[in-house]
């Protein structure tokens, strides 16, 4: 029982010695590992402060050294405020992660709204207008222009009563008429026809029409003004 028990306890120590080595060639090999990191990041802190002193000596003569203090003084006394801006720095990305989807949609309802249209012929009918815009500029002056904007008044007034439900029912009846004629042919009238035509209610409204139409037109504007004036 005792030789059993001292090679057991022999055992448990040649166990425990291996673990031992083990940890201590673990941490020789740490050790090596570390003194090697070390030499490597003392080569990369040598290259770096060499490459900084070249890159500094272009900054050297507008910089002293109490910059750099005062530098950092003020960012200690802002910290808050950096902090702050971080903060809203954060919140303008998450701003822009969340909108994203949205962005991404309204683009491509933007996308089908213009196919849209130039299915429609939006475009082809801006670039024939911007085409006529061109013909209307080369062909007329400024001048043109000023005198179409002092003479608007008159126009719109024209149209005005051009648009009245009586006078577009006369144009489109006499456009009609004019229309039929022109397909059928035009009926011939003998003289004592004519004159029994002229009798007519109908060829005495029109020929009333026709005279006053004549008399307004040999009315002189400028002279009517003058003589309303005087």
């Amino acid at each position: 029982m005792s030789e059993l028990t001292t090679e057991t306890r022999l055992a448990a120590i040649e166990e425990k010695l291996d673990f031992i080595a083990a940890q201590l060639s673990s941490i020789a090999q740490q050790r090596d590992e570390m003194a090697q990191l070390k030499d490597d990041l003392n080569r990369v802190g040598k290259d770096l402060f060499q490459a900084a002193v070249v890159e500094l000596e272009d900054v050297a003569p507008f910089v002293q050294t109490g910059d750099f203090l005062h530098l950092a003084k003020k960012v200690v006394r802002h910290t808050r405020h950096i902090s702050g801006l971080i903060n809203q720095l954060e919140s303008l990305l998450d701003f822009v992660t969340d909108g994203r989807p949205v962005a991404r949609e309204l683009f491509n309802d933007t996308l089908l709204k213009l196919d849209e249209l130039d299915q429609k012929g939006y475009f082809d009918f801006l670039r024939e207008l911007l085409k006529a815009m061109d013909r209307f500029i080369s062909q007329y002056q400024v001048e043109d222009l000023r005198r179409l904007g002092d003479n608007l008044s008159p126009l719109l007034e024209t149209a005005q009563q051009l648009t009245r439900p009586e006078v577009l029912g006369r144009v489109n009846n006499a456009l009609n008429s004019l229309a039929s004629s022109t397909e059928q042919g035009v009926e011939e009238y003998s003289t004592w026809q004519l004159i029994k035509e002229l009798n007519t209610p109908e060829m005495k409204r029109g020929l009333g029409i026709i005279i006053a139409i004549v008399k307004s037109l040999s009315n002189d504007p400028q002279n009517d003004k003058g003589g309303q004036n005087a």
